[in-house]
């Protein structure tokens, strides 16, 4: 090149995009041709494609909690920053302090942070360990804090930038931010990635801020829920069947419980309304005949929509003689350094003595603690004094290691096996799984090969901020148990005590629901709460697929609204033009039914299911005319769906979920329907206040 003229400039994204294959031909020769009029940055674009394959391995090893879009952006502002001054020769970033974020946002905000550190050059590979390790402690968004985008789609456009979250199509977490194909033509992958950042972080906090829970709240919290839209109402004539899991899981509400008398709205996704209404015991008619539950099925008009009905599936698990059967149970302890808390790992310990209380002579308990590695604090025994001993011992510090401690309490379980008795893993955390789980389907793999030989698992929460609620009813699930959240020493002895038999005694596993509505009777139902429990309807006559379990004495309910066919002027789904379909209508015309509920389930010990049937007639009771058991569990159900959605345009008010729930109040014994009563005005303080 002449010497007299100018060398070319070089900007630090043009060479990061050299370095990356990235750019166009022209662009890609372009940047050639500079490189080639400037041979003392030969060594930088070496130094820079080190650097780049270097942190990408270090991004791209285990679980980063990053998403593929993450890491890139990550990788192309930090090799962007460490060339845009060639002529630093400092040495690389010491340390790196990182405070623990919440938060797609929070996360992104990281790698900015790390760009305007890594300004510096960084030579050292321990010191690219250190970046990447700061990287993969960002927490990833829980579902609740983005507000569903069926209820609100957001598209922001600023100067010709459109950004798109997206939701993971299985809850959870959000799986990424989308960029549009419209960005990525404007931006070309590289010159405004910082822009891009920025602007997301815009979006998210914007999201999160119209989010019903106060950010300053979850701003300290990682507290993780699944996000499951609401139930939709479906046409009855193409859609007769409806299908799902039971579920006497009663986390919910204690969790629900504890955001209020904490005063603070609970996030949206931790109100299932299904364990709302099965939180209470209800005084259903007890099984005859042997089975091990009976079924009933009433209806009523619906409170919050008079001009619909609301049926109610009522199931009552058969008592047990607890003296009967003997126990062998495997206390798994979460002593990890997130325990310290008051309301964790001590509230567990009372707990757990509690529990001691009703347990036989001859029932025999092991105790396997899990930290930064498992161990087993105390072999099998039924001395109860050792037992005691062993708990009191117990201490919070480390890591967590929850596969290592599960692993070797199923081993303490099988060792100790009962036949014909009560062989279950409980399992007391706060959810965090942090070290040593390869993956969550191996978890889950492994408690649900467990369940298939005997020992089952029920899964106790505790503790707040920290709180992993889907990762511990997923495990509660697989492993054929229930899932309680612990919030107070009364709720203990709820759960451990006075409800041990239906805790700890399954009756009847794999039980599942199967209502087929009579179109002559039925334009449309849905079914409230259970979302998370729905299954396919080719699932109910197939006895591989798991399903909920019911314990001894337990009660659970269901409930339907349906909009009767003599509200409908016109049908909601017109009759096909260019092919015939025979109405079921037609067939059932003259059958007075409402619809028919079938269950199957297995015998704890069983392989194959059994099948009840019972067929429903609606005598149009008013809603003053039905029980109080119905008008109580009416009120459960309609206190979740004022919290969770609001219920505009129906007559559900505070006023009528808490007139309601006196109607319905009866004998109340323990207390637990007049702390309900309570709970309402406390949820409509915060509500109304907002």
């Amino acid at each position: 090149m002449n010497p007299s003229q100018p060398s070319p400039t070089m900007k630090p994204e043009q060479l990061t995009a050299w370095v990356l294959d990235e750019g166009s031909p022209e662009e890609r020769a372009e940047i050639a041709a500079a490189l080639e009029a400037r041979p003392d940055l030969t060594s930088e674009v070496q130094d820079t494609r080190d650097f780049c394959q270097a942190l990408s391995k270090e991004l791209n090893e285990g679980d980063a909690g990053l998403t593929a879009m993450q890491r890139s952006l990550l990788l192309r502002q930090t090799a962007s920053k460490k060339s845009a001054d060639f002529s630093l020769r400092a040495p690389a970033l010491a340390r790196v302090g990182i405070l623990r974020v919440v938060g797609m946002a929070a996360c992104l905000a990281l790698g900015l942070f790390l760009v305007q550190n890594l300004a510096k050059r960084i030579d050292q590979p321990s010191e690219l360990v250190t970046v990447a390790a700061a990287i993969k402690k960002a927490d990833a968004v829980p579902a609740r804090q983005v507000p569903s985008f069926k209820e609100q789609t957001l598209g922001q456009v600023n100067d010709g930038y459109v950004i798109s979250p997206e939701m993971d199509s299985r809850g959870g977490q959000v799986s990424k931010p989308m960029v549009t194909n419209a960005m990525h033509t404007e931006v070309s992958g590289r010159a405004k990635l910082a822009d891009i950042a920025q602007r997301e972080i815009g979006v998210r906090a914007m999201l999160i801020e119209r989010e019903s829970v106060a950010l300053s709240d979850q701003s300290r919290s990682s507290e993780v829920y699944q996000s499951v839209p609401a139930n939709s109402f479906y046409d009855t004539r193409t859609n007769p069947l409806s299908t799902f899991s039971i579920d006497v899981d009663t986390a919910s509400y204690a969790n629900v419980r504890r955001f209020l008398n904490e005063g603070r709205r609970p996030p949206r996704d931790a109100v299932r309304i299904g364990e709302m209404i099965n939180y209470f015991p209800y005084n259903y008619e007890q099984p005859k005949d042997g089975k091990p539950f009976g079924v009933q099925v009433d209806v009523a008009e619906a409170p919050w929509r008079p001009q619909h009905r609301l049926a109610r599936i009522a199931i009552q698990g058969a008592q047990m003689n607890r003296e009967q059967v003997t126990s062998n149970l495997v206390f798994l302890v979460d002593v990890s350094g997130s325990m310290k808390d008051s309301n964790k790992l001590p509230l567990v310990k009372q707990s757990l003595q509690m529990l001691l209380e009703k347990l036989q002579d001859n029932d025999h308990v092991a105790i396997v603690t899990y930290a930064g590695e498992s161990g087993v604090a105390l072999e099998s025994t039924s001395d109860k004094s050792k037992i005691r001993a062993a708990v009191d011992s117990l201490d919070a510090g480390g890591s967590t290691n929850g596969a290592g401690g599960i692993n070797l309490a199923y081993q303490q379980a099988q060792r100790g096996f009962i036949k014909e008795g009560i062989n279950r893993v409980i399992l007391c955390t706060d959810g965090d799984f942090n070290v040593g789980v390869s993956s969550a389907s191996e978890l889950e793999s492994l408690i649900a090969r467990k369940a298939e030989t005997g020992v089952f698992l029920s899964v106790l929460g505790f503790g707040s901020g920290n709180l992993k609620d889907h990762a511990m009813e997923t495990l509660a699930d697989k492993g054929n148990g229930n899932y309680a959240y612990i919030d107070s020493l009364s709720e203990a002895r709820k759960v451990l005590v006075e409800q041990m038999q239906s805790t700890l005694v399954t009756i009847a596993k794999d039980v599942k629901i199967q209502v087929e509505f009579n179109p002559a009777q039925v334009a449309s139902y849905t079914l409230i709460g259970y979302e998370n429990r729905v299954m396919a309807k080719e699932d109910f006559n197939n006895d591989r697929k798991d399903a909920g379990e019911i314990g001894a004495g337990h009660s659970v309910t269901a409930l339907y609204e349906i909009v009767p066919v003599s509200l409908m002027g016109r049908p909601m789904v017109d009759d096909l033009k260019y092919q015939q379909v025979e109405p079921a209508a037609k067939l059932d015309a003259a059958s007075d039914e409402l619809l028919t509920v079938k269950l199957r389930y297995k015998l704890p010990d069983a392989t194959d299911s059994q099948l009840v049937e019972v067929a429903v007639k609606d005598s149009g009771k008013s809603l003053s005319e039905s029980s109080g058991e119905f008008r109580f569990a009416a009120a459960a159900a309609g206190f979740g769906l004022l919290l969770r959605d609001g219920t505009a345009g129906t007559e559900l008010t505070w006023d009528a979920v808490r007139q309601l729930a006196l109607s319905g109040k009866g004998d109340d014994p323990q207390g637990y329907r007049g702390e309900f009563v309570r709970l309402i005005d406390k949820a409509r303080g915060l509500v109304e206040s907002r």
